[in-house]
């Protein structure tokens, strides 16, 4: 626009060459940048507004620029929706990778549930306990009926118990 306020171009043809709409010229006529909301040829809007200098700096005009609130509303709204969408996708992904990383360890671990696992871990430590405890036996001489009788005591419980009855 120039600096009456006269449209200089306009996506619609016959609005060149008349007053701008919408009353928010003022301002930038005067030399200031801003932006607005104002309802204009293509009903409300948000506008924003630059003067133009020629090369002595004097104002020689002004370029508005706008977009329907219409358009930015569907532009938000399809936004939302393509959020929406992948998100939605990228949860169903991360459900399908869970079931399946889940189904591969169940099979590594042979079907056995975490409980499953501790159970055979503590009976397999028992065991192993129990084997060091006999190969560190005492070696023990009774002496029944002439000939010595040789008895491996594996712990203390069962040397206190194999005494009394070899006594």
């Amino acid at each position: 626009m120039n600096m009456d306020g006269i449209r200089q171009s306009h996506p619609n043809e016959a609005k060149i060459g008349k007053h701008f709409e919408g009353g928010d010229e003022r301002r930038v006529l005067k030399g200031e940048r801003y932006t607005s909301v104002a309802k204009g040829t293509l009903d409300e809007s948000l506008r924003a507004f630059v003067p133009v200098y020629n090369e002595r700096n004097e104002q020689i005009g002004a370029v508005a620029v706008g977009i329907s609130l219409v358009q930015v509303e569907q532009a938000v709204q399809e936004g939302h929706r393509r959020i929406l969408i992948g998100s939605l996708f990228g949860l169903l992904v991360g459900i399908i990778g869970a079931v399946l990383l889940a189904t591969y360890i169940k099979r590594m671990l042979f079907g056995l549930e975490p409980s499953n696992i501790a159970k055979i871990l503590e009976e397999r430590s028992m065991m192993l306990q129990s084997v060091r405890e006999g190969v560190r036996g005492e070696r023990m001489t009774y002496g029944t009926i002439g000939r010595p009788v040789y008895a491996y005591i594996y712990n203390e419980k069962q040397k206190h118990v194999l005494s009394n009855y070899l006594s």
